[in-house]
């Protein structure tokens, strides 16, 4: 049986991705690089300098998609679990979330998704006021709400 989901393990990673592809991916631009620049200060013909810096184009491409591709779907969450905190906001209180959220970060807002509906309310107002950190948010639970589906 697993553990139940609290503020010392709520964080979690995708092996594949944070484990094998982001470093495969990450070593293979640098290898490019090296390869590139061994290729222009080792005296290399002119056609495998134009290899080399071919496949520094390719290796860049791939170290700019792969964090990009990890940002696009971290932002999608985000609105998502906004849309979800709006959403329990108002099933609980009866009242809009919208004056709230304008005195939130999107980090703030986010953090309070942990937060069991008995204590939305009370964390909502207080993160506003005091501007507590995400972190502090997390933290001031008392009856966390996990969240296994965010990687």
């Amino acid at each position: 049986m697993q553990e139940p989901q609290n503020f010392a393990n709520h964080k979690r990673i995708d092996p594949i991705y944070h484990l094998v592809a982001s470093p495969f991916v990450l070593l293979g631009g640098i290898a490019a690089a090296v390869n590139f620049v061994l290729s222009v200060t080792g005296g290399a013909p002119g056609r495998e300098v134009v290899g080399a810096f071919a496949i520094l184009l390719v290796a860049t491409g791939l170290v700019i998609i792969t964090i990009r591709v990890r940002i696009y779907a971290l932002m999608l969450q985000d609105r998502v679990i906004q849309t979800e905190v709006a959403l329990r906001y108002a099933e609980t209180t009866g009242q809009a979330f919208a004056p709230i959220a304008a005195r939130l970060s999107r980090p703030q807002i986010v953090a309070l998704r942990f937060a069991g509906n008995e204590e939305l309310r009370y964390l909502a107002h207080r993160a506003a006021e005091e501007n507590l950190a995400p972190t502090e948010i997390k933290k001031a639970i008392r009856h966390w709400r996990p969240d296994a589906s965010r990687v």
